[in-house]
């Protein structure tokens, strides 16, 4: 069993669980049962595009994933006390990440890789939905 140094190096982890990918196709499987196409088309070429990108740039996946999930769970529940939770648990990934000593750099990439998956996504999806 993985042990950790203490009860906050684990609760960052868990924290950081959030943009993992079993996570993510968490998330995207749960609106293919709706079905929530936009949600899911954001989701999925997010997930390309991260993909791809991370093949030749070195960034923080969880932390732009997290960003993707924020984002479009957002839009996609409409809510304020939602909104207020997920902002302040992408906050604590954040936290959690600084705190776990990840590069400031991958920290500062995976936020920024997270928002142009977010724009291209969103973009993209109202192409394939609108023409």
């Amino acid at each position: 069993m993985l042990r950790y140094k203490d009860w906050k190096e684990e609760t960052a982890y868990d924290i950081l669980a959030f943009g993992s990918i079993v996570f993510y196709i968490l998330v995207i499987v749960r609106a293919l049962i709706g079905p929530f196409f936009p949600f899911i088309y954001q989701l999925f070429i997010s997930l390309i595009f991260l993909f791809l990108i991370s093949l030749a740039v070195d960034f923080d996946g969880y932390l732009a994933r997290g960003v993707v999930l924020t984002v479009f769970t957002s839009i996609f529940y409409n809510n304020r006390m939602y909104i207020v939770f997920v902002i302040l648990f992408l906050i604590g990934m954040i936290t959690s990440s600084f705190y776990l000593r990840i590069d400031k750099k991958k920290i500062i990439k995976g936020l920024i890789m997270g928002m142009i998956g977010v724009i291209l996504a969103y973009y993209c999806s109202l192409w394939i939905m609108f023409g």
